[in-house]
């Protein structure tokens, strides 16, 4: 992928967040507080709000895993017909049921989520980046075992 994509992805994604906060006035509180309220459950201690935060970077882990690793296999291994291995019809059902399951529930808690608070949102991203940084360089440094770098080239 070129790199002029990504540079404007990126600066997309800046501008859009930054006319987002300036469009909003918004009241920016951070950390535990009585209004801070997920899933039914107030987030006024630091101790709860930590164990939050901790729960997030969980399931953010959770959640790469689920989207890398597990559907990636789904998609080669399960619903590829051209794929000559054998898969267990239980073992398969298992994986797709749990996978879709774990999506939609995900899927549910990110919402409630992005509609608190602007540090819940900034630790979700930040987990989900350090997350997708370690599966990318375990993909990475398995693919290009035994493959010598000469110079600065790019893969």
């Amino acid at each position: 992928m070129n790199d002029k994509f990504l540079i404007l992805i990126f600066v997309w994604v800046i501008i859009s967040f930054v006319l987002f906060l300036t469009k909003f006035n918004f009241n920016v509180t951070l950390g535990p507080n009585k209004n801070l309220i997920v899933l039914g459950i107030q987030l006024n201690t630091y101790i709860k709000y930590i164990l939050f935060i901790f729960y997030i970077c969980f399931n953010t882990i959770i959640r790469n895993i689920n989207n890398e690793i597990i559907k990636p296999y789904i998609i080669l291994n399960i619903q590829n017909i051209n794929n000559p291995g054998l898969i267990n019809y239980n073992k398969g059902y298992r994986i797709i049921v749990i996978s879709n399951i774990y999506g939609w529930f995900d899927w549910y808690l990110n919402v409630n989520l992005f509609f608190t608070q602007i540090d819940i949102v900034v630790f979700n991203i930040i987990s989900d980046i350090l997350s997708q940084i370690v599966i990318c360089r375990y993909y990475l440094k398995n693919k290009n075992e035994g493959f010598q770098l000469i110079g600065n080239e790019n893969l």
